[in-house]
């Protein structure tokens, strides 16, 4: 998997955590001091790297070693305290260091911890609350059916989270879209989210793809100039949808925006390339699978 999709993973389990929170809060209706402090439940996250050993202990397996007791220490910490944050993903250096989030750190908040025998430790902290806050908002924006000119769909039989890990990086991507080569432009935080941006090539020609809207996992929403019409846009609608060892990827055309004339140019060249959307995205499918079957990132 990706470094950045691993992210994700992270934020994912965190928004899984407030939505259940909420559904709990919402549902309950128990008077027991226990449930009525559901609300004020929150979940901190810890990623390091480092070595273990595995010891049997009274019939059970356990890691042991020095980077397995400064995970333990990291968890007592006055991170609150010192930063306000109650919800927050802790990143150690050995971990970032590790997972090459190269820019990832300039958006985390840097701090410092020290313990006896263990000296200063270096972490750095992503606040999962504006995580949580922008899911929780988002209404997905799908193409409606009146909107749509076109749709191709595939069945690959791999994961949703090794999918969605393909489809955030530049060369397996690139498959998908049928070009000489795939580059992304407008990353914050070396990630790829709104207002970034693929830029596929067709030979010299780089076609821009805008991305609207960015949801982990489950899908995005582009927009693209068709070439050669400039004067024109067009929504694409990816949707992943999870089969549990498998996954269908759908991919939606929303019918050309602009002039009537630039718009009646655009469809029309679209349709002509239903057939050749098909073969990419089947051709996406064997190689993701191809790529996954050979333990490849």
């Amino acid at each position: 998997m990706c470094t950045f999709a691993f992210v994700g993973v992270i934020e994912d389990s965190y928004v899984a955590f407030r939505r259940a929170l909420e559904l709990m809060v919402l549902n309950t209706t128990c008077p027991c001091n226990a449930c009525r402090n559901l609300a004020g439940l929150d979940l901190k996250l810890f990623l390091h790297h480092g070595l273990f050993g595995i010891q049997e202990l009274a019939g059970r397996q356990e890691l042991v070693g020095a980077d397995v007791v400064l995970l333990h220490r990291l968890l007592k910490n006055d991170v609150t305290s010192e930063t306000g944050l109650t919800a927050y993903a802790m990143y150690t250096e050995a971990a970032l260091s590790h997972l090459g989030l190269e820019g990832f750190d300039s958006t985390l908040v840097p701090h410092t911890q020290r313990y006896e025998h263990l000296g200063e430790v270096s972490v750095w902290l992503q606040d999962m609350h504006p995580v949580w806050e922008r899911r929780r908002s988002l209404s997905p924006r799908h193409l409606e059916d009146a909107e749509l000119m076109m749709s191709v769909e595939t069945t690959i039989g791999v994961r949703v989270e090794r999918v969605w890990d393909a489809l955030v990086q530049e060369e397996h991507y690139n498959v998908l879209a049928g070009g000489t080569r795939t580059e992304t432009t407008g990353r914050i935080g070396g990630r790829l989210g709104e207002q970034a941006a693929y830029v596929c090539y067709h030979g010299d020609v780089g076609l821009l793809q805008t991305i609207l809207e960015w949801r982990p996992f489950e899908g995005f929403v582009e927009a693209t100039v068709p070439v050669p019409v400039p004067d024109t846009r067009v929504l694409i609608e990816y949707l992943l949808e999870d089969l549990g060892d498998s996954t269908r990827l759908v991919q939606r055309f929303g019918r050309p925006m602009g002039s009537p004339e630039g718009a009646a140019m655009a469809e029309e060249l679209m349709l002509e390339l239903t057939g050749a959307a098909q073969d990419d995205i089947d051709a996406f499918a064997r190689h993701v699978e191809t790529l996954v079957e050979a333990g490849g990132r």
